[in-house]
């Protein structure tokens, strides 16, 4: 049990590395002065991400992955904004204050 546990956080760490250091080189690129943070940052860092996933399927599958993650990530935002294209670009991160009592 020990063993398979290691794996699974060795294998959930490296997915997590893969999709923030992804959204970060997006970041850089795509407004290195503003650091402006729009749903496209997301949808370009998944399609990266979904590209590194297959890197050993060769260049077709890597095309094969970017095009899954970066449009399945575009249709998660796109019903999120309530299929308003423009809404987008006006992408905000909220947050959504705890309910329930803490003591």
């Amino acid at each position: 049990m020990n063993g398979r546990s290691f794996r699974w956080a060795k294998s959930w760490g490296s997915v997590s590395a893969v999709f923030g250091g992804s959204e970060a080189v997006v970041v850089m690129f795509r407004s290195p002065q503003q650091q402006d943070n729009d749903a496209w940052n997301s949808i370009f860092s998944s399609a990266l991400a979904g590209a590194w996933f297959a890197r050993k399927e060769g260049p077709q599958g890597m095309l094969k992955g970017a095009v899954t993650y970066g449009g399945l990530f575009f249709l998660i935002s796109y019903l999120n904004t309530g299929g308003k294209r423009s809404n987008l670009l006006e992408y905000e991160e909220r947050e959504v204050p705890a309910t329930g009592n803490i003591k």
